[in-house]
């Protein structure tokens, strides 16, 4: 159902990242599509499950971009409610 790329802590706040990487600009911020988005969650709500059981602490969803040799770091990129909005 997905990976995850790196589980972090911000302070208080779990975060999962995501890592894509492309040789060309603007690619790899365009793979983190809607399906991508939701594998994601998916993975993040087992790892929650499994590791907090019902209490599950706050937490992000950032997407680090590599592309022709510089990186970006979006905080935040996604959420876990976007789906139902």
């Amino acid at each position: 159902m997905g990976e995850l790329d790196a589980v972090a802590r911000d302070g208080d706040t779990l975060v999962f990242v995501e890592v894509r990487s492309r040789s060309r600009p603007g690619l790899a911020a365009a793979s983190v599509n809607r399906a991508k988005r939701r594998r994601i969650r998916l993975a993040a709500q087992r790892y929650l499950q499994a590791h907090f059981g019902d209490h599950w602490p706050p937490c992000r969803f950032d997407v680090v971009i590599a592309e022709a040799g510089r990186f970006e770091w979006l905080r935040g990129a996604f959420t876990a409610e976007e789906e139902k909005q």
